[in-house]
């Protein structure tokens, strides 16, 4: 069995705290950051997709910017999951996906916020799940934020398309040995625990996708390229 690739990075790339000589270079003119940040890392986690989608020269721009082996994991529109509730989804899904897809094979992971969602969640969500079984060319990853638990039906319609779940920070998740992939947004939990995490997860064989999303005083750099290290002694 072959080992899972590791991809680590912060939530964002573009915190304007950080052009003070905290990572980026003062000199460096912000169009020059990414290419700068993807010399560093091999992944971000970007949530500004969440609020509103940029154009398709964007993700154009960004992409020609890194090399073939970064990905980016986007955070999947609100209008989508939060306005419309998952009901009535094909076009905005297809408007958002065509943008999205001009990251090419950069495009790593589309991470899903579950908003609450009444009595009818499971019909909702499996409907949405046939809507996203349509885009392949992006792993498809869920947060759920619903107040009700995730429940087993739930899991095991994830789990059977291939798709996954964001890991409960400081907690082992749940079937977490059936999960296609493994993705960990990390604001608090040590690293140590997250390492032993990572590492037996590619050890089977298992990709992972780890975001440090606490920035407070550049802390999500500061981890990532702790972890970085670590994994490499």
């Amino acid at each position: 069995m072959s080992l899972g690739s590791l991809y680590i990075g912060t939530s964002g790339f573009s915190h304007d705290a950080w052009a003070q000589g905290l990572f980026y270079p003062k000199d460096l003119s912000r169009k020059e950051w990414l290419p700068f940040y993807a010399s560093r890392f091999n992944s971000v986690e970007l949530n500004l997709t969440f609020q509103k989608v940029p154009e398709k020269e964007v993700f154009v721009e960004w992409q020609s910017q890194v090399s073939q082996d970064f990905k980016f994991s986007l955070k999947g529109f609100q209008y989508i999951t939060h306005v419309k509730k998952l009901t009535g989804v094909s076009e905005p899904l297809r408007l958002f996906m065509d943008r999205v897809l001009k990251l090419k094979g950069n495009l790593a992971c589309l991470l899903w916020e579950i908003p609450p969602l009444g009595p009818d969640r499971l019909k909702l969500f499996e409907g949405f799940l046939n809507h996203l079984k349509k885009y392949p060319q992006a792993r498809h990853v869920f947060e759920w934020k619903d107040t009700a638990p995730l429940s087993a039906e739930l899991t095991d319609q994830i789990l059977k398309n291939q798709m996954s779940i964001v890991e409960p920070e400081g907690q082992e998740g749940k079937k977490r040995e059936g999960l296609p992939f493994r993705y960990f947004r990390i604001h608090r939990e040590k690293l140590d625990d997250l390492r032993q995490k990572v590492e037996a997860a590619a050890a089977a064989g298992k990709d992972c996708y780890v975001y440090f999303t606490d920035d407070a005083q550049g802390k999500a750099l500061q981890d990532a390229k702790e972890l970085v290290r670590i994994l490499k002694t």
